[in-house]
């Protein structure tokens, strides 16, 4: 494999919570970014974000680790999950 596969996840797993609607400073406590203000930095603590944390990887689609998938397949998966809703079935990555 060449390049840097874990930045590859981790642009995939950012990408999916935006497309599930989480906001930057869940995105940026999951995904380890330093906070771009001072109040995130010092006042949006994790212990602040931790539920909308949950509700933010709950709302991604399971992961089916026996194959390798496409970005563009994560994508639109997770664009169709979010368009059946939370109760809208399972959508296998």
């Amino acid at each position: 494999m060449t390049g840097r596969p874990e930045h590859a996840f981790r642009a995939a797993f950012q990408a999916a919570l935006r497309l599930a609607g989480a906001s930057e400073t869940v995105i940026d406590e999951l995904v380890g970014h330093h906070g771009k203000t001072v109040r995130s930095r010092h006042y949006a603590a994790g212990e602040t974000l931790l539920a909308p944390m949950r509700a933010a990887v709950d709302s991604l689609p399971p992961i089916d680790w026996t194959g390798p998938r496409d970005l563009g397949t994560v994508i639109s998966l997770a664009k169709r999950r979010r368009r059946a809703g939370a109760g809208g079935g399972e959508a296998r990555v």
